[in-house]
């Protein structure tokens, strides 16, 4: 519990503070940053922003002023005019030119997305080893190296799904279930395509390697390439669970709340250090994706209207936009008790 709250608050205040960060490079007036929902616990002034700790740890916000694009009478605010030069003063959110309200609106999510990756260095970094996708070792009666793998191959694509480092691999025949593998690789410096590579299928139904790869040599480049690597390799994977509620492939029944993600996070600790940091990586990653989906109330909802008003010249009327938001918020809101009763259930059994 206690490594949740400290994992969730820790993704909370990085998101609001890559907005908060934004608009004050914007020159918005910030009226509150909280971190935390509902009742108030402490809060405290400093120049012209409240800011706050609330008592549910499961979001936070950033508050700015004419955000919610209302004046006095409650009519839309004229488009923005030209920024005046050589004045310091401070700005209303739709005052501001709208590319700038756009990375405001976006930074939370980016935030959550070099906060991942400055995380994933330094992990990478004190586990002190990099993998490659070169093959060093085959298990012995490997059925890869009898389907044509051989050792000093260079694995560059599994089923057409291009790999990068060895974490790569490992999702890619996740993904292949226990079908026929092609692999491309690179060997003595030629490309080749191996056809029907076979490999072990495990308990789990789906293909294990039976080979080892060789280590790549650890330095400050190769460990930048390393950890970007396995945050892309997040953020695809974050992409296709998305995707595959669509197509039927992930069942909404896996979708997780903050009390499975809690208990999740529990178990994860028991793994080790590593593991935790690895899976707050995961977290932060999959809280920036789902930020940024189109849908109204999210980050990403907030930015369709920006571009929406790019394309009208104009912004909605503050009812219309107010009543999107307010549906999209519902719609959440009740989206999450659904998922959590669902948690508790399957806690309790």
């Amino acid at each position: 519990m206690i490594q949740a709250i400290v994992i969730f608050g820790f993704l909370i205040l990085t998101h609001e503070l890559g907005h908060f960060i934004a608009a004050k490079w914007a020159r918005i007036t910030v009226l509150e940053f909280s971190i935390g929902m509902g009742p108030v616990l402490y809060q405290w002034t400093s120049g012209e922003t409240d800011y706050s700790l609330r008592l549910l740890p499961i979001g936070g916000f950033v508050r700015m002023q004419g955000e919610d694009n209302f004046d006095e009478d409650e009519e839309a605010l004229p488009l923005p005019p030209p920024e005046p030069e050589g004045e310091k003063k401070t700005f209303a959110f739709p005052e501001v030119p709208l590319w700038k309200r756009f990375i405001v609106i976006s930074a939370g999510a980016m935030m959550n997305f070099i906060t991942a990756l400055l995380v994933m260095l330094m992990l990478v970094g004190a586990q002190g080893v990099v993998g490659t996708t070169e093959v060093a070792k085959f298990d012995e009666d490997s059925l890869s190296s009898r389907s044509g793998l051989m050792v000093g191959d260079v694995i560059t694509a599994v089923n057409g799904r291009s790999v990068h480092i060895t974490t790569d691999v490992i999702y890619a025949l996740l993904h292949a279930g226990d079908d026929p593998c092609t692999i491309e690789v690179e060997r003595d410096g030629q490309k080749l395509t191996l056809s029907n590579v076979a490999f072990p299928v495990g308990s789990g139904g789906y293909y294990e390697l039976d080979f080892l790869f060789r280590r790549g040599s650890f330095h400050p480049l190769s460990i930048l390439h390393e950890g970007f690597f396995r945050c892309l390799t997040i953020m695809r994977e974050v992409y296709w669970s998305l995707g595959g509620m669509f197509t039927g492939e992930v069942s909404v029944n896996d979708l997780s709340g903050p009390v499975g993600t809690t208990q999740a996070i529990s178990q994860v600790s028991q793994q080790g250090f590593g593991a935790l940091v690895y899976f707050a990586v995961f977290i932060s990653i999959n809280l920036g994706i789902v930020n940024l989906l189109p849908f109204p109330a999210l980050d990403g909802g907030r930015l369709a209207l920006l571009l929406l008003e790019k394309l009208r010249g104009k912004p909605l009327s503050p009812a219309v936009e107010g009543s999107i938001n307010m549906i999209g918020m519902l719609i959440l809101m009740a989206l999450v008790v659904l998922v959590t009763f669902k948690d508790v259930r399957m806690l309790v059994g």
